[in-house]
């Protein structure tokens, strides 16, 4: 089976321009990553010559110099990319053909591509060339492929890659025994041996997937986009400092913070690290707990408890919700919300709607960028308000910003629909929610004084009050639990409540008899039982 059926000139003519254009944005997106910038449109977003600019002085690591970060009228657009393009030309050194100022800022795509591709060429390509003039960049590459995979006949840069065996023969060259099976690809099968090999060149090499896999395995692939990729891999065989994912990072920063830590307080007692081994060992569950308070105190500003208490909660609460979803749970809050994918099946099933098609195996920046652009989009329009969170924070694993999110989630949708009239404002909404769960308990168990949900929670008699009170005879003897029993008194009430009330265990009785319990948990607990007082 052929990657696409037989084409007219003019199909084939729209299909390159479409993977390259879309290879070229992923491309400047991957340079504008530390920058915290992003391009979805070339045509628009480099108009203004801003990212232009922070595009030049990223690859180039100088400054560009003064220019206008918010340029409104046309005479200061014009300026900022007349800087550009004299900084490209004169001090970089870059030729650019039949391309003026007006162009950039019409948002001419056809010569914005030639700019770019100039550009790839310049920092990515020319330097591995090493001066070597006699060669084009494209036949230096072609010898390059060749003399890397001897075993492989490469005779372009565009068919060559569609079944995946070029991709995987490149990707275990580099370290053999990555991608040992190349030899195997069943050619049918390509874009999916694509996906396998860009996939461990990202994560093992460091080379960002800025061709999609299927654009790759199409028949019709762009040259210059293929080119543009495995230009990526001349940068690791230089042995040049790379680029990391920013998955990579995380892990990276978290595992050393960890150690430093650990070998500091060895040092303070007077201990060597290695010689402390032994009374450092934890079990798993410690050692799980200890990992997601390094996470919690990398983020200044935040409560330690507060934020342990709402990760476990949160996470308990997105998995009830997604119980129905096949190998899908989260296990580590920001890190497994940071792609969008769980994101928008979530809402799929808080929304009772089908969601807009999205990247379901996002690895890439402005992939996971788009998922999370979709997430909040859908979010917004449902009528919650997102002051102070931005996708970039979620996409890079912010906790405090996550749990944000998801504690809004969690008013919408667990108590705030519950309430008719005026809909609050963003502001009061947690005030509203609050009473109104408040005014609820109360109205079910007027017996019991409870004026918050940070006390008057830990000793099992409210809660145990309010199972009796939501079907009569459930648990008649809470008035007599006993103080020093909380955590059994607990246990007792809450197993009712899941196998009764089908109200979910979001926290353990050893949390719920905690007298210092963050609300916000309690909260998205007892929420469960609006959902059953309501059926």
């Amino acid at each position: 089976m052929s990657s696409i059926m037989e084409t007219t000139p003019s199909v084939r003519d729209a299909e390159w321009k479409r993977i390259q254009e879309k290879t070229f944005t992923n491309w400047v997106n991957f340079q504008l990553l530390g920058v915290g910038k992003e391009v979805r449109d070339l045509t628009k977003d480099l108009s203004d010559g801003v990212n232009l600019l922070l595009l030049l002085e990223v690859l180039s690591g100088q400054p560009t110099g003064k220019y206008y970060n918010h340029p409104t009228t046309y005479a200061e657009k014009m300026e900022n990319v007349g800087l550009a393009m004299r900084l490209i030309t004169i001090r970089e050194g870059i030729k650019v053909v039949n391309i003026g100022n007006g162009d950039i800022i019409s948002g001419n795509l056809k010569l914005i591509l030639g700019l770019i591709w100039s550009m790839i060429l310049h920092y990515s390509i020319i330097p591995a060339m090493e001066g070597n003039t006699e060669l084009s960049a494209e036949q230096f590459l072609v010898n390059w492929l060749r003399e890397k995979i001897s075993d492989f006949p490469i005779k372009n840069l565009t068919t060559d890659w569609n079944d995946g065996k070029a991709i995987g023969a490149l990707v275990d060259s580099f370290r053999p025994g990555l991608c040992p099976d190349w030899r195997s690809f069943d050619p049918e099968e390509g874009k999916e041996n694509i996906a396998k090999v860009m996939y461990i060149a990202d994560w093992e090499l460091k080379v960002p997937q800025v061709l999609a896999s299927e654009d790759m395995a199409n028949c019709n692939v762009d040259e210059l986009s293929v080119i543009t990729y495995l230009s990526q891999f001349l940068t690791y065989n230089r042995q040049k400092p790379q680029v990391k994912s920013i998955a990579y990072f995380r892990e990276m920063k978290n595992r050393d913070e960890v150690d430093e830590e650990k070998d500091e307080r060895a040092e303070g007692n007077g201990e060597t690290a290695e010689g402390n081994d032994e009374r450092r060992e934890d079990t798993p569950e410690k050692q799980e707990n200890k990992d997601l308070e390094e996470k919690v105190i990398e983020e200044r500003g935040v409560d330690r408890s507060e934020k342990l208490d709402q990760n476990k909660t949160f996470s308990r609460w997105i998995n009830y919700q997604l119980r129905g979803v096949k190998d899908k749970k989260v296990e580590d809050l920001a890190k497994d919300l940071s792609d969008g994918v769980i994101l928008m099946l979530l809402l799929e099933v808080l929304t009772k709607r089908p969601t807009r098609r999205f990247n379901k195996r996002a690895v890439l920046p402005n992939q996971k960028m788009e998922n999370v652009f979709l997430a909040l989009d859908i979010v917004k329009k449902e009528g919650i308000e997102l002051s102070n969170i931005d996708r970039k924070d979620i996409v890079s694993g912010s906790l405090t910003v996550t749990l944000d999110l998801i504690w809004k989630l969690i008013l919408h949708f667990s108590i705030l629909l519950g309430i008719e009239g005026e809909k609050p404002t963003a502001s009061d909404e947690e005030r509203v929610a609050n009473q109104f769960l408040l005014q609820w308990f109360q109205g079910k168990v007027p017996d019991m004084t409870i004026s918050s949900f940070t006390t008057g929670w830990s000793d099992g008699k409210a809660i145990g009050a309010l199972v009796d009170a939501v079907s009569p005879g459930l648990c008649p003897d809470w008035r007599s639990f006993l103080p020093e029993n909380a955590v059994e008194n607990i246990a007792k009430v809450m197993d009712i409540a899941e196998q009764e009330l089908n109200v979910p265990l979001l926290l353990t009785p050893e949390e719920m008899s905690n007298p210092y319990l963050d609300d916000r948990c309690v909260m998205t607990y007892l929420a469960q039982f609006l959902e059953y007082n309501r059926k």
